[in-house]
């Protein structure tokens, strides 16, 4: 949202303002970027590892659910 209410910034700045006005949003994209790639990595990581691991990370997120099993 801060993103389509920033392009309408663009066209009424100019010099340092623009510049300015730029940054923090792409400061925000970069980290949400950086966020998805992580959990992406991390996720890969954990599904390849043996059951042992598997065992340990879910004690780790224990706030969330289980997903119920297939029976």
């Amino acid at each position: 949202m801060y993103a389509g209410i920033d392009v309408h910034l663009f066209k009424s700045l100019a010099g340092t303002a623009e510049t300015l006005s730029v940054l923090p949003v792409v400061a925000l994209l970069a980290l949400a970027l950086v966020g998805l790639v992580d959990v992406v990595i991390d996720t890969a990581r954990i599904h390849r590892a043996d059951a042992a691991v598997q065992v340990s990370a879910k004690g780790s997120v224990s706030h969330y659910p289980p997903a119920p099993s297939a029976t």
